[in-house]
């Protein structure tokens, strides 16, 4: 698929999204799409646009704590032993969600992993990354259907995929310090 098709596709998936109303009934529908390189290398995947709307607008936001720790773990990334800065490749972050929905931070959530999954699924088919990077527990088991573990390695469809607890998260016994950002950085290195 040339650029311009791919464009063009985006586009198309982008205007489904803005019109889709199946878990808001009336609410505040704020989106949060995906961005980056269209023709990724890696493509990170979180959850959903977390309630306060993180990065205003921005997947991983620069200055929001996970988006500082997200750009930790691609500094720490590495092709061919070189740091990514003289290397380079390419990647695309995304959510499995594309709407910060207020009943989902509530506990009340109306399977929007669900609802959503045709136009994830539609983002992956546009995108054809080489490694899916999964951030979080919800993300992995819900699109995947694999039980979540740190750092596991394992095959989906066609592609190669790696999953990490979410740069958000501070689940009991691990802490995103220089150490678990560099095992990431290594594990996703390993991949390309």
């Amino acid at each position: 698929m040339s650029l311009a098709e791919k464009y063009e596709k985006y586009a198309k998936l982008v205007g489904k999204i803005e019109v889709c109303d199946k878990c808001f009934d009336g609410m505040d529908k704020r989106i949060l799409l995906g961005k980056g390189d269209i023709n990724p290398d890696i493509l990170f995947i979180g959850h959903a646009p977390n309630e306060n709307y993180e990065g205003k607008g921005t997947v991983f936001g620069p200055y929001s704590p996970s988006g500082k720790i997200f750009n930790k773990i691609l500094e720490s990334i590495k092709v061919n032993g070189k740091n990514n800065k003289k290397t380079g490749f390419t990647y695309w972050v995304t959510n499995c969600v594309n709407c910060s929905c207020p009943l989902c931070y509530e506990g009340k959530g109306l399977g929007e992993i669900e609802q959503c999954k045709k136009y994830f699924e539609e983002e992956l088919e546009i995108l054809k990354p080489k490694i899916l990077v999964f951030f979080g527990k919800e993300s992995v088991e819900h699109i995947t259907g694999t039980t979540f573990e740190h750092t596991k390695i394992f095959k989906w469809n066609s592609y190669v995929c790696i999953q990490s607890y979410h740069p958000a998260v501070r689940p009991a016994n691990f802490h995103w310090d220089d150490k678990a950002i560099r095992n990431l950085g290594d594990k996703i290195s390993s991949l390309l």
